[in-house]
């Protein structure tokens, strides 16, 4: 695992979730933007059944498309489209793990804002698909700055282990070759 840390640009933990699956209200736990308004829980302790159901329903009625999930067929696809677009952005990918409803990935980021190049990172990957052209990913992407060496070890080990946790598509910079641009 090659993870150096000190120097240049800043490691970043992102993780992208597909459309609709985790909005507001949800039983397994939710924050808002900025921690505005939350439920008592999160995925690890529930919250109580019940807890935010009014604003949950609303959530999903106001959704214009049923929730994307990916097929088992498709995470590659995504997975190495979005690899490609980080390279070509200059912002070179360590780890990345692609699910059925969501994708991390730990890269070289910007000092600044990483949200512009996840965004073209998701388009991009979006239009590979036929089928989610345009609703493939939420509107935001967690993005978690890596403060040490013991973090990024952490975080590469929490990526490679969604292979055996949900049965991820799992790409690696030690052993993988770089993705080629997807047609």
């Amino acid at each position: 695992m090659i993870l150096p840390i000190s120097g240049g640009p800043s490691l970043i933990h992102a993780i992208c979730t597909l459309y609709g699956n985790w909005p507001p209200g949800d039983p397994r736990g939710w924050r808002s933007r900025r921690h505005k308004r939350h439920s008592s829980g999160d995925y690890k302790d529930p919250p109580p059944p019940g807890e935010h159901e009014g604003l949950h329903r609303h959530a999903r009625s106001s959704m214009t498309t049923a929730p994307a999930r990916l097929r088992p067929d498709q995470y590659p696809l995504v997975g190495r489209a979005f690899l490609w677009k980080r390279n070509a952005l200059g912002c070179s990918a360590r780890i990345l793990s692609c699910g059925p409803t969501h994708l991390h990935v730990l890269f070289d980021g910007p000092a600044g804002d990483a949200t512009p190049v996840l965004g073209k990172c998701k388009q991009y990957s979006s239009l590979k698909l036929a089928d989610h052209r345009g609703q493939l990913w939420g509107e935001r992407a967690k993005i978690i700055r890596v403060r040490d060496l013991p973090h990024a070890r952490n975080t590469f080990a929490y990526i490679r282990d969604h292979a055996l946790k949900e049965g991820a598509w799992i790409w690696r910079c030690d052993r993988d070759a770089r993705p080629e641009r997807a047609r």
